[in-house]
């Protein structure tokens, strides 16, 4: 058995502990602007920018911060960052290119901290395309951070930095994006894929096989088949795709006006009076912020089940009806027969 006072103990320190944890977050969740540069470079030309960082009025008490330049990774499909800091010698490390005036800095709650910073591209840099750095804010010292090979850092504290590079001569830096992939995201029964409704999911993956980044491609998903065409918006959130990767994109066609919280003959008199049944045909047209415009296609099924439980309601029913109907007329013939019979014999 744990005494009452090592109880007590235990209790107090997970209670310090969360605080502890609470106060740590609160500082990694400072927003900064903007989130994200992206800057068209020439070789020797020095881009001077600002960054500004925004005391929350939440904060607890002041905080001393650290800004650094970083390096900056994408992997994955779903182009999680990795950051790290590079070797301070290595100019091919667009981190090395930037120039932080003001790496130290105390915020209090309201405050704003104006953070002014260059980058210079060298001459030496050869290749053109897309290079990726970041600057970072901490409230841990830069040299400490140092120390360790990777970086792991909430989004709030960081500003992703892209440099466009131009092409030297005899290089090809052309955008060449193009969908790897684009599916309705449903397993399918006997080669159909199957919905009540709306709720459909869509997965799309697009393949960056050049050397430049592509900012933002967007368009639109649009569905053909019986009823009103729906639309649905692609890449809303303006994400990017990045050279010599596959990003992947996850769309839902919703239909805002069904009653999703109401009850079975809430949802069934909508399906009625909105009729989608059939084969549905699902076209992705990507037209904004590309050089050629991409389109791809799937279909799937949509089988209402409750308008198909009420078609089969009202068949049965309409069959009972007329099984009776047909009983109590053969009962009043046979009883016309016998009567008939009756009268006859007398």
């Amino acid at each position: 058995m744990i005494k009452r006072s090592t109880r007590y103990i235990i209790t107090i320190f997970t209670i310090c502990i969360f605080y502890l944890f609470l106060l740590i977050t609160k500082t990694y969740a400072l927003p900064i602007g903007p989130d994200k540069y992206y800057i068209d470079g020439i070789l020797g030309e020095t881009v001077e920018k600002e960054l500004t960082i925004y005391g929350k009025q939440d904060l607890d008490q002041e905080q001393k911060l650290y800004i650094s330049a970083v390096g900056m990774e994408k992997i994955g499909e779903e182009h999680e960052r990795t950051f790290y800091y590079p070797d301070p010698n290595d100019m091919s490390e667009p981190a090395n290119w930037i120039t932080i005036n003001k790496t130290e800095g105390i915020i209090r709650p309201g405050d704003t901290i104006v953070v002014p910073w260059r980058i210079t591209i060298p001459e030496s840099v050869g290749e053109c395309g897309t290079s990726l750095a970041a600057i970072m804010v901490s409230n841990k010292p830069t040299e400490d951070q140092q120390k360790t090979s990777k970086i792991d850092v909430a989004k709030e504290i960081i500003s992703q930095i892209h440099i466009n590079l131009p092409s030297q001569e005899g290089e090809n830096c052309e955008e060449i994006l193009s969908v790897f992939d684009f599916y309705v995201n449903k397993k399918s029964i006997l080669g159909f894929k199957i919905f009540n409704y709306d709720n459909v999911p869509f997965v799309t993956k697009l393949e960056n096989n050049g050397k430049k980044l592509v900012k933002a491609p967007k368009g639109y998903i649009e569905i053909f088949g019986i009823g009103d065409r729906e639309s649905v918006p692609f890449n809303d959130a303006e994400l990017d795709v990045y050279p010599e990767s596959t990003r992947k994109f996850e769309n839902t066609w919703l239909d805002e006006e069904y009653p999703h919280d109401g009850n079975f003959f809430n949802k069934l008199g909508y399906e009625l009076t909105h009729l989608k049944i059939g084969r549905y045909k699902a076209r992705l047209g990507i037209t904004k912020n590309v050089e050629t415009q991409i389109i791809a296609h799937d279909t799937f099924w949509i089988i209402p089940w409750r308008i198909v439980l009420f078609i089969l309601f009202v068949f049965a029913g309409g069959y009972g009806i007329s099984k009776i109907a047909n009983k109590k007329k053969e009962s009043k013939l046979k009883k016309k027969i016998k009567e008939e019979i009756k009268a006859k014999k007398k």
